[in-house]
């Protein structure tokens, strides 16, 4: 169907995602020039080649190291309401 109406995968915009433990192994001979990926964003969260959302529990603690270091200084001196609205 997709050759009848002239429809092709753009490897530059796709990628193949191949979880571990899946029994299907992936010719590279079969990838026609498309990547594999070893992380991929569904719906904003990252997930690994394992299927665990891990990449993305470290950026969060990443994130939230930051800030906590970075704004620390300046909610010392507001109010415990004003306090929970940065958050």
């Amino acid at each position: 169907m997709s050759e009848e109406f002239d429809l092709r995968i753009n490897p530059k915009k796709c990628s193949i995602f191949a979880v571990r433990g899946h029994n299907k192994i992936v010719d590279e001979a079969d990838l026609r020039g498309i990547p594999v990926a070893t992380e991929y964003c569904y719906l904003g969260v990252m997930i690994n080649h394992n299927g665990s959302i891990e990449p993305q529990l470290d950026k969060i603690q990443r994130r939230s190291k930051y800030l906590r270091a970075n704004l620390g200084y300046y909610t010392q001196h507001l109010s415990f309401e004003n306090q929970s609205l940065l958050w």
